[in-house]
């Protein structure tokens, strides 16, 4: 199946969409290592909302919009559309009222929300963050938890509510029944981005710094060595498995997020050469292409050189019936450029022709009958396609298909 192949990163004023094109990732240095690679795929300008947590609810992306003190999505006309706030939020601005920040789904809908204060007047969080803070259920509006330091990150996991007590540096569990909550695990860190794969939780950890911000939550108190990393915590008994740890540079973690399967992934947040060679068509584009290789064999990406190349049948049947990639001879092909197609183009691929800017059979002036392509059934039952094409393609060495992750 495929795997995460999509990823949205907020920024200060933007939010990046980008898809996973595993046909990219072994162009990516250090070469052949990476099994993903996130490409941008769209820029939506928010403008300063001072975003927090998002999350895709189908192909619908959702997001804490912070200085507005509400939860919203992007459309294409409007910087983000409202779709819920606060019933103590009286109005929008820019003056972060209760600094919403956290966001959790159950049962494939936005359910719960954390937030720094109960308040309604420009940062007025900030009087009582140390133990002001908040865990809503956004379908009834009720405030299931108070008097929380600073909370992040609730998640309905294992059929149980979890949150970030980020003052006190701990992984909670909510009793729903009670409107109790209890520590699971204390880490050395402000506790900020959470995610689960199968008993274990990961949670990043920030390093607390002399800030206003900061001031005054318990965390700081009780902590003397400040550490920012990833934990990955034993939700069984509490107990940490392992961690990374960052000794410079990095200081604050916020989301983290499991991606199942994905071992080396590279995301790519500009890269001319690259963006400028991988393309990604939809299913119905594929009656427009012709010269099809073999059927049970469909290639789902294509690697070749622009310049100078056109292609013999020269490939093995991948590993995986959605994951193949075509990878021109180096010798004869040094201009790599690459298109990644989605599943079911493939079943009517055609093979490149040199010089050339769209995929069509090789129509060489004099014809040689020393290569062949058949065509499947379907293909040859055209009038205007006989069964086999029969040519001789001038300066190409061989092509090979390699098995590669599944295309996004």
């Amino acid at each position: 199946g495929r795997r995460c192949p999509k990823l949205a990163i907020g920024t200060e004023s933007q939010i990046w969409e980008l898809r996973n094109v595993p046909a990219a990732a072994p162009k990516v240095p250090p070469l052949g290592k990476h099994d993903a690679c996130y490409l941008p795929r769209q820029i939506h300008i928010t403008g300063d909302i001072d975003i927090h947590e998002m999350a895709w609810l189908g192909e619908e992306l959702w997001f804490v919009n912070t200085r507005f003190s509400c939860l919203c999505v992007s459309d294409r006309h409007h910087s983000f559309v409202p779709r819920w706030r606060p019933p103590f939020i009286s109005a929008y601005d820019l003056q972060d009222r209760c600094h919403l920040n956290g966001l959790g789904i159950r049962d494939g809908q936005p359910r719960y929300v954390t937030a720094l204060g109960e308040t309604d007047t420009p940062g007025g969080w900030r009087q009582n963050k140390a133990k002001g803070g908040i865990l809503m259920d956004i379908t009834t509006n009720e405030i299931l938890l108070r008097g929380l330091s600073m909370p992040h990150s609730p998640r309905w996991y294992d059929n149980r509510l979890w949150f970030l007590e980020s003052g006190q540096g701990s992984l909670a569990q909510v009793d729903l029944a009670s409107h109790r909550w209890q520590a699971v695990a204390q880490l050395p860190g402000f506790t900020r981005g959470l995610d689960f794969y199968g008993q274990f939780a990961f949670i990043g950890l920030s390093q607390v710094r002399e800030t206003a911000v900061f001031s005054g939550i318990p965390l700081t108190r009780t902590l003397s060595d400040r550490i920012c990393g990833i934990w990955v915590v034993n939700l069984l008994n509490g107990e940490t498995v392992a961690f990374l740890r960052f000794e410079e540079a990095v200081q604050e973690i916020f989301g983290v997020s499991v991606l199942p399967g994905i071992r080396f992934p590279e995301v790519i947040d500009w890269d001319d050469a690259l963006i400028g060679t991988s393309y990604v068509l939809p299913d119905e584009a594929w009656p427009m292409w012709c010269c099809p290789p073999k059927p049970g064999n469909p290639p789902t990406a294509i690697s070749c050189a622009a310049t100078n190349c056109t292609v013999r049948e020269n490939y093995k049947k991948p590993s995986s019936p959605t994951a193949a990639v075509w990878n021109c001879s180096p010798t004869t092909c040094p201009l790599a450029t690459t298109w990644a197609l989605p599943w079911g183009i493939s079943n009517n691929l055609p093979l490149p022709l040199k010089n050339s800017s769209k995929w069509l059979p090789p129509k060489p002036a004099t014809p040689t009958p020393t290569t062949a392509w058949d065509l499947p059934t379907a293909a040859s039952a055209s009038p205007t396609r006989p069964s086999t094409i029969t040519s001789k393609p001038p300066n190409c060495g061989p092509i090979s298909l390699k098995p590669t992750t599944t295309l996004a």
